[in-house]
């Protein structure tokens, strides 16, 4: 599966430093309910979500999206994810799309990526210097749940 965060598949405009995402159209995370652009995750109909960043079940253990609410999609994302999850029910009605995670703020970003630098882990996230399309609430990471509400392997833990 590929991972839509990655540096090399982001469009350019996406690799930019992060004053010119700024320029680009990124506003702050706490802003986000104001602006017309962005869907609340829990308005996406047949998708759930458990943002894995707002609480401990992550790769750091830790939570990193504290005081955030960070469940939030730009509004073309949301459609594209609203046909995926229609399209699921249409073929195994029992089963849902789970979102992990969805808008990420740059300084998350940034913190992620300082734990991540060096590692191997570090091929799953973007460098936040090229951007993230996280952070532009354009990108989700998803699961898929069974109708008992158990998640299917997916064939890594997240």
């Amino acid at each position: 599966m590929h991972d839509p965060d990655r540096p090399a598949a982001a469009p350019a405009a996406l690799r930019a430093a992060p004053a010119a995402a700024a320029a680009a159209g990124m506003i702050a995370c706490e802003d986000i309910a104001s602006s017309p652009a962005f869907t609340r995750l829990s308005e996406v109909p047949g998708v759930h979500h458990d943002l894995r960043y707002a609480g401990t079940n992550n790769f750091s253990g830790r939570v990193l999206y504290a005081g955030l609410d960070c469940a939030w999609i730009r509004t073309e994302a949301a459609r594209g994810l609203e046909q995926a999850a229609a399209w699921l029910a249409g073929q195994q009605p029992r089963w849902r799309l789970l979102v992990l995670d969805a808008l990420r703020p740059q300084r998350i970003q940034e913190a992620i990526w300082a734990e991540v630098e060096g590692t191997d882990a570090a091929q799953w996230f973007a460098n936040p210097a090229q951007g993230s399309i996280h952070s532009f609430g354009m990108a989700v990471d998803v699961t898929l749940v069974d109708g008992e509400g158990r998640e299917l392997d997916m064939g890594s833990g997240y």
